[in-house]
């Protein structure tokens, strides 16, 4: 299934972005990389402070849930000595899953429950473990300011729950610059952006300047139903829902594109 028509905008973080764009390059597909979103540590000692005071309570925690492979990074520094109690690990996603494990973060805390069919709050809700949570408590691991759904439906099931928070998400301050310097609005081929987060799509946005109506006419993928809402509202028009953000559903819409524009 080659992509050789296909142009891609990769707007992932670097670290994520650099696998995937290798293997759209083995298939053909010429890739644009431009991250519209950094991750960056917790730095200040304040920050630190509240993060080890937090992991020196674990025992009082009956399950961990990380939300992403960022937070399974960035949780690292704080993890890497110490005895820690065991607790059920929930991850979101089967890459998030994967990457626990490759850290060691199963024999820390024990059994990995993985939400994979999707990496969504959704998914982990759905799982048997998490139905009743009465009288226990749950941390999760994650960026600074994320979404307080599933924080709010694990209340309603009885849990109590507590966020670490590890990192934080913001814009490139030269992303417009970067857009610009890529080449994408001049490649050849049909044109399609990957956004893999609500967050790092309106980044994006924000950083067109006046041809941002002509960039909203072009082929969008998105990693969920509640990010291609968001692209509607924006004004895009020709928008993919993949099932997660994950590589394999990517690569199914950008065969859907491909095909489309074939036929």
């Amino acid at each position: 299934m080659g992509l050789d028509t296909l142009s891609v905008l990769v707007c992932r973080p670097e670290r994520a972005a650099t696998p995937f764009c290798s293997k759209l390059e083995q298939l053909g597909a010429r890739c644009y990389p431009v991250p519209a979103l950094l991750i960056e540590p917790l730095q200040s000692e304040a920050q630190k402070r509240t993060i080890k005071s937090q992991l020196a309570a674990l025992d009082h925690y009956q399950k961990v849930i990380f939300i992403s492979q960022n937070a399974v990074q960035h949780a690292q520094p704080y993890l890497r000595a110490g005895r820690w109690p065991k607790c059920q690990l929930f991850a979101i996603g089967s890459a998030t899953a994967k990457a626990a494990e490759q850290h060691g973060l199963t024999s820390i805390f024990g059994t990995n429950y993985s939400a994979e069919g999707a990496m969504s709050t959704e998914a982990l809700l759905a799982l048997p473990e998490l139905a009743d949570l009465t009288s226990q408590r749950l941390l999760i691991f994650r960026g600074r300011g994320g979404r307080e759904a599933l924080a709010q439906a694990l209340r309603q099931r009885g849990g109590q729950v507590d966020y670490c928070e590890l990192y934080r998400r913001r814009r490139p301050s030269a992303l417009g610059r970067d857009l610009d310097a890529s080449g994408f609005a001049e490649a050849e081929g049909q044109r399609v952006i990957v956004a893999h987060s609500g967050e790092s799509l309106e980044n994006l946005d924000s950083a067109l300047t006046g041809s941002r109506a002509r960039w909203r006419q072009l082929a969008l993928i998105v990693p969920s139903e509640r990010v291609a809402e968001l692209a509607a509202q924006l004004g895009y028009s020709d928008i993919y829902t993949a099932h997660n953000a994950g590589e394999q559903a990517v690569l199914k819409c950008l065969n859907q594109v491909k095909n489309r524009v074939a036929n």
